[in-house]
């Protein structure tokens, strides 16, 4: 499997069954009861996003993305109830951030 070099966007499928207080199966509607997810760099402090119901996110827009140094991380993502009940993380994903080198100068043709 390829790693992925400096992704921007994660994506997911919304569940559509969670839990009761007793750990039983119930129907669960992430289009009336998501307010977003919570993302997770390298199994460090999660992120909580406030993006509704989505199934897609812009990574490069947190800080926290941002500041990731060049080589191997993880991310991984769990769902954010309206009531602000926090579902468990997905399996983590693995990805690279690379530094694109500049434009080579001084090109010459002889």
């Amino acid at each position: 499997m390829t790693t992925l070099i400096n992704p921007k966007h994660i994506s997911w499928v919304n569940p559509q069954q969670g839990t009761d207080q007793n750990g039983n199966l119930t129907a669960w509607d992430p289009s009336t009861d998501m307010k977003g997810i919570e993302l997770q760099f390298d199994g460090g402090t999660p992120i909580e996003v406030d993006c509704g119901f989505v199934t897609s996110f812009d990574m490069s827009t947190l800080d926290a993305y941002k500041a990731l140094a060049s080589g191997a991380h993880t991310v991984d993502i769990a769902i954010l109830t309206k009531e602000g009940v926090l579902g468990g993380f997905s399996v983590q994903q693995t990805f690279s951030i690379g530094v694109a080198p500049l434009v080579p100068t001084a090109v010459d043709l002889s």
